[in-house]
């Protein structure tokens, strides 16, 4: 392996080019983009994390659901 290979942190989900660290990269729906690349119009701060819109309302339906099961 080259040096470039052996310094990519992940592969990008939607460009699917290499992610050369964390400082240039987000995570959603456990899936690994580059800031450029990740494209979300809305964000929530939920028990001190944040979460897109998507993951945010997974995340608030989880909840309820246990919530009502238990």
């Amino acid at each position: 392996k080259s040096n470039a290979q052996s310094s990519i942190f992940s592969t990008c989900a939607k460009c699917t080019g290499g992610v050369y660290g964390a400082d240039q990269a987000c995570q959603a729906m456990g899936q690994v983009y580059h800031d450029s690349c990740f494209t979300c119009c809305a964000f929530y701060d939920f028990s001190g994390r944040v979460f897109c819109e998507e993951d945010y309302l997974v995340c608030g339906l989880v909840l309820f659901v246990n919530y009502f099961l238990n």
